[in-house]
Order: C-alpha cells, then sequence, then structure tokens
C-alpha cells in the first residue's frame, strides 16, 4: 500500500498549488465552510488574493493581530493549536498521551549530544488543527545552529491517532531544528501528518541565523504538530494556564525561565 499513499500524497501537492481560479476557489469555499472560518484576522480577506488552496491555508495575520508577550523571562506559544502534553522529560522519555510514552533519543533521530541535552528537561506537544494558523514562530530569540529533516511515515496526528498509534511522532516525518541562546539552548520540531509531508522553512532576507522572539520560523503546508524541547537547566515554570486540551495562541506566554 506504500505506493498508493506515495500516490495520494503526491496528487494533494499537486492539487493543492494549482492557480486555476475556479478550482482553487472552490476549494476554498469548501474549506471554510467546513470549518467554519472567518478571514477578518487575516491580512487578505478575498479569496481570489490566494494564489492556490496551499497559499490561503498558510496565509499570513494581519499585523499586530497577535500581542506578543516580550518579557525576556517569557516562552510564547509559536503557534495557534491545542496543547497536546507538556511537562517534564522523564528517563529519555515524553508523553505522547497518558499512558503512552515515546522515547527522546528516538525522537531526535539518535543525536546523542541532544538527548543527553534535554533528557530532565521540558517539552510541550501542540496540535494545530486544519482551520488554525499554520506558520510557526521562535518561541524564544536564539540562533539556528543546525536543522535536520526526518524521512517517515505521515499517520494522522489527532486525538484518536495519539491514542492509538505508538511511536506517533517517532514514525511521521519531522524537521528538527536547534537553537542557541544566550540564556539555554532549545529544539524545535515540526511533525509532519496524514498526506503531508511538505514543511518548509521561511526564508531570511538578512542573511542571518539569528532569530527574534516571534519571528517567523516556517511553515506546515498542509497542517501537523510542533514539539519545542528545553533542557532542565531552564528550570521552565509552565503558566498556569497550560493544561492538555487547552487551546493556546501565537504570542501568548507558555512558560517562563525562572
Amino acid at each position: 500500500m506504500t505506493w498508493l499513499k506515495t500516490i495520494i500524497h503526491e496528487l494533494v501537492l499537486k492539487v493543492t498549488r494549482t492557480r486555476i481560479r475556479f478550482i482553487k476557489n472552490i476549494m476554498i469555499k469548501c474549506f471554510m465552510r467546513l470549518y467554519q472560518i472567518q478571514l477578518n484576522e487575516y491580512s487578505r480577506k478575498n479569496i481570489n488574493e490566494y494564489k492556490s488552496f496551499n497559499d490561503f491555508f498558510t496565509r499570513e495575520l494581519k499585523l499586530n493581530n497577535r500581542p506578543i508577550d516580550e518579557s525576556n523571562q517569557s516562552i510564547i506559544s509559536p503557534v495557534d493549536g491545542t496543547v497536546a502534553q507538556f511537562g517534564l522529560i522523564k528517563l529519555g522519555k515524553l508523553m505522547q498521551v497518558k499512558g503512552i510514552n515515546y522515547r527522546l533519543d528516538e525522537f531526535l533521530n539518535h543525536q546523542e549530544h541532544l538527548t543527553k541535552m534535554f533528557d530532565n528537561g521540558f517539552f510541550i506537544s501542540i496540535y494545530l488543527a486544519p482551520y488554525n494558523y499554520h506558520r510557526v514562530h521562535l518561541p524564544y530569540e536564539g540562533t539556528l545552529v543546525g536543522a535536520e529533516m526526518i524521512s517517515g511515515k505521515t499517520h494522522r496526528v489527532d486525538q484518536k491517532a495519539l491514542k492509538t498509534i505508538k511511536n506517533l511522532y517517532i514514525e511521521n516525518q519531522r524537521l528538527i531544528s536547534n537553537f542557541e541562546s544566550n540564556i539555554f539552548n532549545f529544539s524545535l520540531v515540526m511533525v509532519a501528518a496524514l498526506n503531508v509531508s511538505s514543511m518548509s522553512i521561511t526564508s531570511k532576507n538578512q542573511g542571518t541565523n539569528f532569530y527574534e522572539k516571534a519571528e517567523e520560523y516556517g511553515r506546515f503546508n498542509l497542517g501537523s504538530t510542533v514539539v519545542i524541547l528545553f533542557p532542565e537547566s531552564s528550570q521552565l515554570s509552565w503558566s498556569s494556564s497550560i493544561k492538555a486540551g487547552q487551546k493556546v495562541k501565537f504570542g501568548e506566554c507558555i512558560a517562563k525561565v525562572r
């Protein structure tokens, strides 16, 4: 069945990028109706302004639409989404859902220095539903020191899948991006989803690998999950509003550095 999944994947990518106005507008209208999407918080409010369905899917927010917590101690949500899980990385394992864990070393593609760095540290995974804003931003300022795309499957990543597919985040394709800041290092992992393994890093005009907090880093070209890893030395204190199942918005504080 691998060949069938490959065909479906390629078909999805091709259709979502078509610039035939009639086709892409029908897709956008149906999608908006299905997920009750309003464009009032986005910069382009007319569907004719979008070149393709993918252009619509990765639509940009209206300037200053999301207030950013700019405190030097705050970690912000890099996306709009729903908290799947968060907490401590214990004995080299992270929680997928209650009762199901996955291994840190396998998730990081056996990068030993990263595994040691984040063991006993902190993590949070945030699921992006199809109706969410699908650009990914920096949760804290940092310099990109490495990025690795890990090939894999494209399982669904919703709650039902998390409860039934063990090692889901390890099996799925993912982009592991590692950052250094003056205070601590952290990793931002973008995990692919059903029929979708199209993730992209946003081009920077400055020719530098330094990112400000809240600066756009990448995009899911059809959606999925973000997992952020922090070392024990960050001594994070989670926001009192953060819990599994809680919806979060890009820019809001999810944790603070002690």
